[in-house]
């Protein structure tokens, strides 16, 4: 009797908190929208109380991830107006800065329960880490990358047979360094088309978990919400992972103070990254076994 009393109690404080958070987002939302909310304002705020409630223990982790891939960013400025490694460097700070917008974007959307254009950006940055893993590998191609005009993917036969996707993946593959496989990617790439098999990105699980119902506006999923912030956590991660490796492999500087500073920094927050990373994946594998962090 006394257990199911704690029970009950512990489901009605974690109640009240969920509709203090709710409350205080939708009543800050209305002073800063100038009390001129939108039709879903009420239901996208409480999707964002809820979601960092019950995802809290990502916030942390992301943060220190991002604030260090920004801490590279700026060693690679640096470097590029020294020339030191000037076309790679370049090449990554375009890459870098479409993934970074992309990573805050998905933040954005999970948190408003906007789960299938959250998806579509995520292929974007799979599509923008398979790039810094292929011009790694060919180095020769960097200037065919940086010097890209926008008629290039029609008429320049060089360029589209350079950077066709599908050939980039499966050489990834076959070296064992994808980072997705081609059917993941095309799966994925479903959530950018009118498709009927992509709308399961946008549309809710009934409870059995083995079919969809349509929704038009924003709602929380756990199972979701947690599949895109273990996107966004380990994908910074990834990049700074990934950066020095080709730094180790093509003999730049990673022994100086600032480069030592990044890689301590990379070392201390692999495990909470991947310990946090392999709960969403396996939530996709187990989705009823998870009910929070």
């Amino acid at each position: 009797m006394e257990k199911k009393i704690k029970q009950l109690f512990t489901k009605l404080k974690r109640s009240v908190i969920n509709f203090y958070l709710a409350a205080r987002g939708f009543l800050g939302t209305l002073i800063l929208d100038g009390g001129c909310p939108t039709y879903f304002t009420r239901s996208r705020y409480w999707n964002i109380a809820i979601t960092k409630r019950q995802l809290k223990a990502f916030y942390p982790i992301y943060n220190e991830s991002l604030k260090t891939l920004l801490e590279v960013i700026d060693l690679l400025t640096t470097e590029v107006k020294e020339g030191v490694d000037e076309q790679f460097n370049k090449a990554t700070l375009i890459l870098l800065s479409r993934s970074i917008q992309h990573f805050e974007s998905i933040v954005v959307l999970t948190e408003n329960g906007l789960y299938g254009d959250a998806t579509a950006l995520s292929r974007n940055i799979l599509s923008d880490m398979l790039m810094f893993s292929y011009l790694h590998l060919h180095l020769e191609l960097i200037d065919l990358f940086l010097k890209e005009k926008s008629s290039d993917y029609k008429s320049n036969k060089k360029f589209k047979e350079a950077f066709r996707e599908s050939k980039m993946i499966e050489e990834m593959e076959k070296r064992g360094g994808s980072v997705l496989s081609k059917e993941s990617f095309s799966k994925i790439s479903k959530s950018l088309h009118a498709s009927s098999w992509g709308i399961q990105y946008y549309a809710r699980e009934n409870s059995t978990g083995l079919s969809h119902h349509l929704k038009y506006g924003p709602g929380y999923e756990f199972k979701k919400s947690l599949m895109m912030l273990a996107v966004i956590l380990s994908g910074p991660w990834d990049y700074l992972t990934m950066i020095i490796s080709h730094r180790e492999i093509d003999k730049l500087d990673v022994s100086s103070e600032n480069w030592k500073r990044i890689k301590k920094k990379i070392s201390q927050l692999e495990k909470p990254v991947k310990k946090l990373s392999v709960r969403g994946l396996q939530i996709l594998m187990n989705w009823e076994r998870y009910k929070r962090i």
